[in-house]
């Protein structure tokens, strides 16, 4: 009887099987989300004879037609689900690729250390990646044009001396990035350490010099102090006249990765000093693209005078050289063919821009000293005019005055300020002497015209809708002042020939003896040489006037005296 109901047992399980691996059902599964929290559905089989298993692909399983799960890592998992129906004998497998988002709180860094020596360094991250292995790389960028994609630790062998930045970019799968940068040194390559030191000899006035350390690859460039110059490595030069000489040696440029500079001292008997001036030129956060800087000399008379003249470089540097020892001012402009030449005004170095001082005015500049080989760093950042735009303008003509009344001036650089003392815009007078500034807004506005080493004094204008400009304003360039005025009605500037300034220069009191040319009630202003007005004295029935100067500065002055109609300045020394 026991081996009947087995034999009966084994054809029942051989009958199940069968049906079950013949049978037709589909299983499929869909999910749903929340953050990390993903919900899992299976839509087949429906009897009620039924059961499902789930992996979810992160080492945990679950069960139910139905089944929810939290992941602790973000990353891509591959969920499968395995289902069967007893009623019609048939089963399915189905699976599903999901993506968790970044888990709140994750992180990434791309921190790493540098090891080596130069020139070959290994750069080895330290920051803990979030992601599964597999789900995150590094990308390096070695500053020398060299890149390595995908790289966990790289080694680089540089071929340069220089200073490099080292960019590494971490991305730990689409949850998280990140970049930092250190720099490497690299020294030694090519056998200098880029020294531009050197030593000369030399066969009375015929000099040898010779790098101290020479290198075959990288560019020379000499300056021998007496405008002359050379690219050889180990050059010679004849010195024409006696003097002292400084004798500048650069190897490499500034923008690669060697850059050094050495000079010497030379004496030859029976000349003058020399140096050089040097420095950028600037507009707001770029360099000028095109212009010209001046070097204007400043003797112990306060005369000013322009000595020389060079360009910028595509880099706004400028250079001057064999400059004999001295004082100086140094003013830059941009040329017409700038971008901006009608956008930055023409600036002295030093000072403030705001008027009555500033880097406009010449009487604001700074008073440089060249008495050493090198004056560098001279750098000027130009100043920027404020023009909004409008319908007004402002012109007239500059002359000389002097013996030489109406004769024309170009070139004299005229600014206009707005009643806040702030630069709006400029212009030259051309050939025939004239200038207009346009496109100026409604407003009150400082005519001020710029001649270095005279004091000038200024006109103020109003443009409104009634009055929307002027054609009628005259300057006039004297030999130590600058007239502004509207050339209807102006009195012409007369010298008062009696007039006499005693002490000059002067300490505490300054005696003004009219003499006889003063008839009536004299107005007197005493005028610094920016212009501004210090005291205004008006005074008459006597012939002489005490002034108190105790408190006034070291310095340059002019004295105003207008009488029945008439003009003059008078310039003395505190």
């Amino acid at each position: 009887m026991m081996k009947k109901i087995n034999s009966f047992l084994l054809l029942a399980f051989a009958l199940l099987t069968t049906q079950w691996a013949s049978a037709q059902c589909t299983g499929t599964i869909s999910a749903s989300n929340s953050g990390a929290t993903f919900t899992f559905t299976s839509t087949n089989p429906t009897s009620l004879q039924q059961y499902h298993s789930w992996d979810f692909g992160d080492g945990t399983y679950g069960s139910g037609q139905t089944s929810s799960h939290t992941y602790t890592t973000a990353g891509s998992y591959a969920v499968i689900a395995y289902f069967g129906d007893s009623i019609n004998m048939c089963g399915d497998v189905d699976s599903l690729s999901i993506i968790v988002p970044p888990i709140s709180g994750s992180s990434c860094t791309a921190a790493f250390m540098i090891s080596g020596s130069s020139p070959s360094f290994t750069f080895t991250p330290t920051g803990t990646p979030t992601a599964p292995p597999g789900y995150y790389s590094y990308d390096w960028d070695f500053g020398d044009g060299s890149v390595a994609w995908g790289t966990n630790t790289p080694s680089h062998t540089y071929t340069a001396n220089g200073t490099y930045n080292v960019t590494c970019i971490f991305m730990d799968s689409i949850w998280c990035s990140d970049t930092v940068t250190n720099t490497v040194v690299v020294t030694g390559i090519g056998g200098t350490n880029c020294d531009a030191s050197f030593t000369y000899t030399n066969q009375g006035n015929t000099y040898s010099f010779v790098p101290n350390t020479p290198s075959a690859t990288l560019p020379y460039f000499w300056d021998f102090g007496d405008g002359n110059t050379s690219t050889s490595a180990s050059p010679t030069h004849v010195y024409s006249s006696g003097g002292t000489f400084h004798v500048l040696c650069t190897i490499g440029t500034p923008i690669s990765p060697c850059f050094d500079t050495s000079y010497a001292t030379i004496t030859i008997a029976g000349g003058p000093a020399f140096g050089s001036i040097s420095g950028v030129i600037d507009m707001g956060s770029t360099y000028a693209d095109a212009g010209v800087v001046f070097l204007i000399t400043l003797d112990s008379n306060g005369i000013l005078s322009m000595v020389d003249t060079t360009q910028i470089d595509s880099l706004g540097m400028y250079y001057f050289s064999n400059v004999v020892y001295g004082n100086y001012l140094v003013k830059a402009a941009l040329s017409p063919n700038s971008g901006n030449f009608t956008n930055y005004l023409p600036t002295y170095h030093g000072g403030t821009p705001a008027l009555p001082g500033g880097a406009l005015l010449w009487s604001n500049a700074n008073n440089l000293l060249l008495n050493m080989p090198y004056l560098n760093n001279i750098d000027i950042a130009l100043v920027a005019g404020t023009n909004s735009g409008g319908p007004g303008f402002i012109g007239g003509s500059v002359s000389q005055g002097a013996n030489k009344t109406g004769d024309p001036i170009s070139d004299i650089n005229i600014m206009v300020y707005d009643q806040n003392n702030n630069p709006v815009a400029y212009t030259y007078s051309n050939n025939q002497g004239t200038f207009q500034i346009s496109n100026l807004p409604f407003g009150t506005y400082t005519v001020y015209p710029e001649v270095q080493g005279r004091v000038t004094s200024p006109l103020v204008v109003t443009l409104t809708a009634s009055t929307p400009g002027t054609s009628e304003i005259g300057v006039t360039v004297n030999s130590t002042t600058v007239d502004v005025g509207i050339t209807t009605g102006i009195s012409p500037s007369v010298a008062f020939t009696g007039l006499k300034l005693y002490p000059n220069p002067v300490l505490n009191e300054l005696t003004i003896d009219l003499g006889e040319q003063i008839s009536g009630e004299a107005t007197f202003t005493l005028i610094d040489v920016t212009g501004k007005v210090i005291q205004t004295v008006s005074q008459s029935g006597t012939n002489v006037l005490k002034m108190n100067t105790s408190n006034l500065n070291e310095g340059i002055y002019i004295l105003n005296i207008q009488n029945n109609g008439n003009i003059s300045n008078y310039k003395f020394v505190k």
